[in-house]
């Protein structure tokens, strides 16, 4: 299992999208020490003036820059529990992590303690946090396919495959400042995407019966706005 946004947009041929299970929560969490946290600034981003944040994304990097031009964004690498470690020991005045990645670890305890004394802000969703079965697209695999079919959501699968479509037509590897998110209400389907290009932030948003056609009409009017 893996998620979407680890995997690059084209899969071998050998390979197959066996599933998407339901996806949990696509948003961003902003951790931040309390120590760090100001009120007066902003609700979105209550962080004080010139707080350091760490994050390995070129999106969130991009993103948080737009809203704080004082933050300062410094590399963050590491699995989860370092990251987080990192900024209990005073290393950054706050990280940004996926709250899926953070939800199962909480799940499975190995977070046990580790959020003390850091204040947990939710962000705006970000794109393709639903879990992945990928599998072999062999004869013999086929019976694996099939198991994995019962686990397959398809609102998930519907809307991940809109915001896959916009990350390859923005050829969106761990470089690229890009970001969207697909949303269904009722039979209508809703794709944001924002991407960022010589140093300005540009978002679209396109809407539909049909999520297939939504990132095409996404990336039209990305490449209209000034």
């Amino acid at each position: 299992m893996h998620s979407f946004k680890d995997l690059p947009t084209t899969s071998p041929a050998e390979l197959t999208i066996a599933a998407v299970p339901a996806r949990i929560d696509p948003a961003d969490l902003l951790l931040v020490r309390r120590s760090a946290l100001a009120h007066d600034v902003g609700d979105w981003l209550p962080l004080k003036p010139g707080a350091r944040v760490g994050t390995a994304s070129a999106r969130r990097r991009v993103w948080l820059t737009h809203f704080r031009r004082d933050l300062v964004i410094e590399p963050l690498r590491g699995n989860v529990p370092t990251r987080i470690r990192k900024l209990a020991e005073g290393g950054f005045d706050a990280i940004v992590l996926a709250a899926a990645g953070v939800e199962r670890l909480q799940a499975t305890q190995r977070l046990d303690g580790a959020l003390a004394g850091i204040e947990v802000v939710r962000l705006d969703p970000a794109a393709d946090l639903a879990d992945l079965a990928e599998t072999e697209a062999e004869d013999e695999a086929w019976d694996v396919v099939f198991s994995l079919a019962r686990i397959d959501d398809a609102p998930s699968r519907a809307a991940v495959t809109a915001e896959r479509d916009a990350l390859a037509r923005a050829e969106g590897g761990c470089d690229v400042a890009f970001g969207a998110y697909c949303v269904a209400n009722g039979s209508t389907h809703e794709l944001r995407a924002m991407l960022e290009r010589n140093g300005a932030v540009r978002v679209a948003t396109a809407r539909g019966g049909d999520p297939s056609t939504l990132a095409a009409a996404a990336w039209s009017e990305l490449g209209r706005l000034p």
